[in-house]
C-alpha cells in the first residue's frame, strides 16, 4: 500500500478555504430562495406570479396638515418676540 503524499502547504491552503467558506456560511444565514416542483424559484408570495416580494405595496405617508403647521410656527414667533419685531434694515 502507498499512501498519497500530500503538499503540507497545499493541504493547509485547502483547509484554509473550506474553513472561509464555512464560516461565510454561518455569518451571512442566508435563507434559500423556495423552489417549485421542477426546480426552478418560486415566489415568496403565498400567491403565486409575482417576485417582488411585496415591494410593490403601496407606502403609506402622513402629510402634515399645513394649517397645523402654520399655527404652530406663528405660535413659536410669537412665544420668542420674533413676530413683533418689525422690519430691520
Amino acid at each position: 500500500m502507498t499512501r498519497r503524499q500530500v503538499d503540507p502547504i497545499t493541504a493547509s491552503l485547502a483547509a484554509k478555504q473550506q474553513h472561509k467558506r464555512e464560516l461565510a456560511a454561518l455569518l451571512t444565514g442566508r435563507a434559500r430562495q423556495p423552489r417549485d416542483r421542477l426546480g426552478r424559484f418560486a415566489s415568496f408570495d403565498p400567491e403565486p406570479g409575482g417576485f417582488d416580494g411585496g415591494a410593490r405595496r403601496p407606502l403609506v405617508i402622513e402629510q402634515p396638515d399645513p394649517v397645523r403647521a402654520h399655527n404652530q410656527l406663528l405660535l413659536e414667533l410669537l412665544r420668542t418676540r420674533q413676530a413683533d419685531a418689525g422690519p430691520r434694515f
